[in-house]
């Protein structure tokens, strides 16, 4: 995926069944696993959901790779619901520094905040990990 990407950006790749790929570049990233109702949790259960948040500039990013997050967010075909997402991390000159591999994602929200000037407009994926396929998640 490095080869898809300008030498020290990050970048997510989002494939679909169908093989289908969305490539997302110059993105801030948040990986997140949280326990659900986390306040009155006393021991490890499976009650585990891992969640990754997407943001970057809409100035910055290919406007057909968005259209494609919009159309996928909105879809409820079997086929498209669920997708892999790769999140690599780089720094310099294609040396990543960290690389997660999701099997089972699905949205949980797309948004979009467009500014008059268009200078400022930004995006954010908030995607979720099927919750029987914890354990397929990888990290590199």
């Amino acid at each position: 995926m490095a080869s898809e990407m300008k030498n020290g950006q990050s970048g997510i790749t989002i494939t679909s069944v169908k093989g289908e790929k969305i490539v997302l570049t110059s993105t801030n990233t948040k990986i997140k696993f949280d326990t659900l109702d986390y306040e009155k949790v006393r021991d490890k259960s499976k009650a585990v959901i891992a969640t990754v948040i997407i943001t970057g500039k809409i100035k910055g990013t290919d406007i057909s790779e968005l259209k494609k997050v919009f159309n996928w967010s909105k879809s409820f075909k079997s086929d498209e619901v669920y997708r892999k997402l790769v999140v690599e991390y780089t720094k310099g000159t294609d040396e990543i520094r960290r690389s997660y591999e999701f099997s089972e994602m699905f949205v949980l929200n797309y948004e979009e905040y467009l500014t008059e000037a268009g200078t400022d407009s930004q995006y954010t994926l908030t995607l979720r990990q099927k919750e029987d396929h914890l354990d397929d998640i990888k990290t590199y």
